[in-house]
C-alpha cells in the first residue's frame, strides 16, 4: 500500500539524503516538505511548503500517513540555550501535535546518542525531553534515531567540527561500534526501512543498529 509523507528538515544533512529516499521509494506516492525557503529539487511527488517556523499554530497540513523529522541545529549556530530549544524541542513538539490533525499515524525522529530527559548536560537532557514528548502523543508509531556524530558534507562550514569529525573518521576503528561516525545516509536509510516496518509504540534505534545500513 503506497503512502504520503510530511519532512521537516529536508536541507540538513540527513533530512536531504532522506527526501532523495522518499522520492525514490515506491512505498511513497507524496511527499511534502516543510521548509524556511525553497530548496532546488523538482519532482512531480514533492510539495515544497514554505512555513514560519514562529507561527506554526497558522499552519495547515496535507493529510500525511508518516512524519518525518530531521530538524535540527546546535546551540552556537541558535545562538543561546532558549533558541537551541526553541527549534529541537518547541518547533518538533509543535508540528508532531498538528501532523495528528492531518490523519498522521507513525512519527520518526532524529535524536542523538546520549539523549536522556535526566541528563546534566542542556543538549542531552533536550534531545531526551522531546523524546518523552513524543511518546506521550497518540500516534500509532513512534521511532528515534540516536546517532553518534554524524559524517557527510554539511552546508554550513563549521571548521573546528570538520577537524573533530576528520579526526574521529581515522579513528574509527579503535572506538566501540556504538561511538563510531555515521554516515549521514545511513539514518535516512533507517528511517526509511523503520517507516516500512511501522513497528507500533516507542521505538529506539541506536547508533550501533544505525551502522548496519552504512
Amino acid at each position: 500500500m503506497t503512502r504520503t509523507a510530511i519532512i521537516i528538515g529536508a536541507s540538513g544533512l540527513v533530512g536531504s539524503h532522506l527526501l532523495d529516499e522518499l522520492l525514490n521509494s515506491s512505498d511513497f506516492t507524496a511527499i511534502t516538505a516543510l521548509l524556511r525557503r525553497p530548496v532546488d529539487i523538482r519532482h512531480p511527488k514533492l510539495t515544497q511548503q514554505v512555513i514560519d517556523f514562529e507561527r506554526l499554530d497558522d499552519l495547515a497540513l496535507p493529510q500525511a500517513d508518516d512524519v518525518f523529522c530531521c530538524l535540527g541545529t546546535t546551540i552556537k549556530a541558535a545562538g543561546s540555550q532558549a533558541a537551541f530549544r526553541r527549534v529541537d524541542y518547541s518547533y518538533v513538539h509543535d508540528i508532531a501535535r498538528l501532523a495528528l490533525t492531518a490523519d498522521a499515524r507513525q512519527f520518526l525522529l532524529v535524536s542523538s546518542m546520549g539523549a536522556n530527559a535526566r541528563s546534566p548536560f542542556f543538549y542531552m537532557r533536550t534531545k531526551g525531553e522531546i523524546e518523552e514528548a513524543l511518546r506521550r502523543l497518540p500516534y500509532a508509531s513512534v521511532s528515534v534515531f540516536r546517532p553518534a556524530y554524524l559524517s557527510g558534507v554539511r552546508k554550513q562550514h563549521r571548521p573546528a567540527e570538520a577537524l573533530a569529525g576528520a579526526l574521529m573518521q581515522r579513528l574509527a576503528f579503535l572506538m566501540p561500534r556504538t561511538y563510531r561516525p555515521i554516515a549521514a545516509r545511513a539514518v535516512a536509510l533507517a528511517m526509511l526501512d523503520q517507516a516500512r516496518q511501522c513497528r507500533p509504540g516507542f521505538n529506539i534505534i541506536e547508533s550501533g543498529q544505525l551502522q548496519e545500513y552504512a
